[in-house]
């Protein structure tokens, strides 16, 4: 593994974001206190949102609104309300059919964890419009099976089913159940732990759980972390950094020590701390200083870990399902060498071409027994 380190990794992955220098002022604008009319005009010189992400527009006009749109351009005013009121809108209709669902599992007992966007406006007191593609939500293991059920005798029709969640529709109403919270958690335990610090919250029509906000914080991270890695989407991954500031600001008393520790007893510490590092290189007067800490920096066998992600990433095209779902049950980097196929090996090669560290470490892990 000699050249690779955390630092050359948490860079490799800032750069997969493709931050251009206008997404990093919205974030500045967005995350801080005063807003400055200088940055603001620096931001709107020579802007056209009509070819911008949607996100961007939405946090742009959320930042607008923030100052009564008080040195905003003219021409930009009323596409930036329209922005506002149109996320309000789409967010009532999406969450009015969830409305529906939760309230007959609350008539059945079942218990509603919410998680990601609904659960990121559950904690919004201001009840500010967000992008949401769907709700997401967990229920216990065991009552899984019953949701679906009923969510059937609702209208909704599954459209996607994967080890984690399943994805159900009902016209333009998208929901993610899911029967563990995190997408590749490894500790049945520590979910149990999660649930039992999640606090009840009546929201969106439903009586819920909502997660701690260290749970809360590690659910976004790893959901980016995916996101960054696996996606083949070209759209500006900023939104997980404005929620985890939301999260750092809103509640001060933050346990970092907690966030590890319960990244640790799920199995995802290796996702977690190049996030962190991410998270600090943009936003150093939120993130403690101590977190630059050798407890904080991926060593070791975690290190084999970001292999393994590699190797899964290599695998990542259509119809390959099978074989990424025999990688993660891999038990040791042995195991991994010895499912992965020539036609693997080339793909990960071509994956990791641009970033030396990280194609030296992969052709350690393949050709060296």
């Amino acid at each position: 593994m000699r050249g690779f380190s955390h630092s050359n990794y948490v860079a490799y992955l800032r750069r997969a974001l493709r931050f251009t220098w206008r997404d990093e002022l919205l974030l500045e604008l967005a995350v801080g206190g005063e807003l400055e009319q200088k940055k603001l005009a620096q931001l709107f010189d020579g802007l056209d949102i009509a070819h911008e992400c949607y996100r961007f527009n939405l946090l742009l006009a959320l930042i607008c609104d923030r100052m009564d749109f008080h040195g905003v351009p003219e021409n930009f005013a009323p596409r930036l309300r329209g922005i506002i009121r149109y996320y309000h809108f789409h967010n009532a209709a999406l969450l009015s059919k969830f409305s529906i669902l939760g309230r007959a599992l609350n008539a059945k007992g079942i218990p509603i964890l919410l998680l990601k966007g609904a659960a990121m406006r559950a904690m919004d007191d201001q009840n500010r419009p967000r992008a949401m593609g769907d709700v997401d939500f967990a229920v216990p293991a065991t009552e899984h099976n019953a949701v679906l059920v009923e969510a059937k005798r609702q209208g909704f029709s599954m459209t996607h089913r994967a080890r984690h969640a399943v994805d159900l529709r009902n016209g333009q109403c998208q929901i993610d159940v899911h029967r563990t919270i995190f997408h590749d958690s490894q500790g049945a335990a520590a979910e149990e732990e999660i649930w039992r610090r999640a606090s009840p919250v009546h929201c969106h029509g439903v009586d819920a759980l909502l997660p701690a906000p260290e749970d809360m914080f590690l659910s976004l991270v790893c959901n980016e972390f995916r996101n960054i890695l696996y996606s083949d989407r070209d759209l500006q991954y900023f939104q997980w950094i404005h929620d985890c500031a939301f999260l750092l600001q809103k509640f001060p008393d933050f346990d970092w020590c907690l966030l590890l520790a319960t990244a640790n007893g799920v199995g995802l510490v290796t996702q977690l701390k190049p996030m962190v590092g991410i998270l600090r290189s943009m936003l150093p007067a939120l993130v403690p200083e101590e977190l630059s800490a050798d407890r904080w920096k991926l060593q070791g066998r975690e290190l084999d870990g970001i292999a393994k992600n590699l190797l899964i990433h290599a695998t990542s095209i259509k119809n390959w399902e099978r074989k990424r779902l025999r990688l993660l049950s891999c038990r040791s980097l042995r195991d991994v060498r010895h499912y992965i196929s020539t036609k693997i090996k080339y793909r990960l090669l071509k994956c990791v071409r641009k970033c030396r560290p990280l194609r030296r470490l992969a052709v350690g892990i393949l050709v060296h027994p």
